[in-house]
């Protein structure tokens, strides 16, 4: 791989969203070595002109450059309503959006904030699997799917061969998938992905998605469900990524992350420091 080439990162948003994926761009590119070589590919879900300047904006500050891909609307309403953002379906369309001559990228949800350099992800042995992701820190998802706990992923941070993606036609399959389950896909794409991939992926240490989890939970129930002592500490006390999850996000003045405050921190270097808390009386 050449050591001098753009990295590409990508992310999915709208405007609801467009402040907390400006925040993670600046945490992201603040802590990369040579943020020049970042090239943030923004799948746009509805963003408007002012959201866009704002995120532009933010990459500048740090020397990184943005694209913007816009997302056919009409390709989203066919898919069954999500959970969450209707966003969230954004990144199964990424082999078809982003330029054919890029064969690797990482997608990373909005709601988390990046604490290493984001390149050394990039780097990650994908040991001939199409993707790498960290395990979910939850029982939930793999019983909707009867799997095993250790074989469910978080997608909210994924390693992505688009080659594989593109010549095994992930998208058409993915679609394929949502359409028919419709009724029993809670975490529409989430699910979906880890139905596609099952058994075919490569596990990133917890650090590499640090979920609330980590924080909230004594370590030996995890390590009751595989995970080992060693990756929790670390995730604990060296989060590469931190994912704020749930009911963790720290715009909210109720969220009980404790590292919430890295939000505010990055929020400051960008055209939205002067938001406040909504939910504060």
């Amino acid at each position: 791989m050449n050591n001098a080439q753009l990295i590409p990162i990508i992310a999915a948003t709208n405007n609801a969203y467009a402040q907390h994926c400006a925040v993670m761009a600046a945490s992201l590119l603040s802590n990369t070595a040579d943020p020049t070589r970042i090239r943030l590919h923004i799948l746009d879900c509805g963003l408007s002109d002012a959201e866009i300047g704002r995120i532009h904006q933010t990459c500048g500050l740090f020397g990184g450059s943005v694209e913007f891909h816009h997302v056919d609307a009409d390709i989203i309403r066919r898919l069954p309503a999500a959970n969450h953002t209707s966003a969230t379906y954004a990144r199964i369309f990424v082999g078809s959006i982003l330029p054919t001559n890029l064969d690797r990228t990482i997608y990373l949800d909005s709601d988390l904030v990046v604490q290493n350099d984001i390149i050394e992800l990039f780097n990650w042995n994908l040991q001939q699997k199409p993707i790498a992701s960290a395990r979910d820190f939850s029982n939930t998802g793999a019983e909707r799917l009867a799997n095993s706990p250790s074989t469910y992923f978080n997608a909210g941070v994924l390693v992505i061969d688009l080659q594989y993606w593109r010549s095994h036609s992930i998208e058409e399959h993915i679609t394929k998938y949502l359409i028919e389950t419709e009724d029993d896909t809670q975490f529409a794409d989430q699910d979906a992905l880890n139905v596609m991939f099952s058994g075919n992926w490569t596990e990133l240490p917890p650090r590499w998605n640090a979920q609330l989890g980590v924080y909230t939970t004594r370590p030996r129930r995890w390590e009751r469900q595989g995970f080992k002592a060693t990756d929790l500490k670390e995730a604990l006390r060296n989060p590469a990524i931190i994912h704020y999850i749930n009911n963790s996000k720290p715009w909210l003045f109720r969220s009980n992350h404790p590292l919430k405050f890295l939000y505010w921190k990055y929020l400051k270097s960008t055209p939205y420091s002067n938001y406040r808390y909504p939910d504060f009386n």
